[in-house]
């Protein structure tokens, strides 16, 4: 990713997410709703995790990141 990306930080209840590749054998497909958490202003511990999250609306998207609601945040992957 570029450095934009890196130096970019969540405000307010909103988690900047990097979608995922799922992959098995040589099928790869990018999930639309499982991302890794770059960052999480509300619960920190989340950075860095893998997380599904509701696409029920519209998601923000800047230079390949997904701008997602915290409350929209369903599952973290362990």
């Amino acid at each position: 990713k570029n450095g934009m990306v890196k130096k970019m930080k969540a405000k307010n209840d909103y988690v900047i997410i990097e979608p995922e590749i799922q992959g098995s054998g040589k099928i790869m497909m990018k999930e639309n709703n499982v991302g890794r958490v770059l960052s999480c202003l509300v619960e920190p511990d989340l950075e860095g995790k893998v997380v599904i999250f509701s696409t029920e609306r519209a998601i923000q998207e800047y230079d390949g990141v997904k701008f997602v609601p915290y409350d929209k945040i369903m599952a973290v992957i362990e």
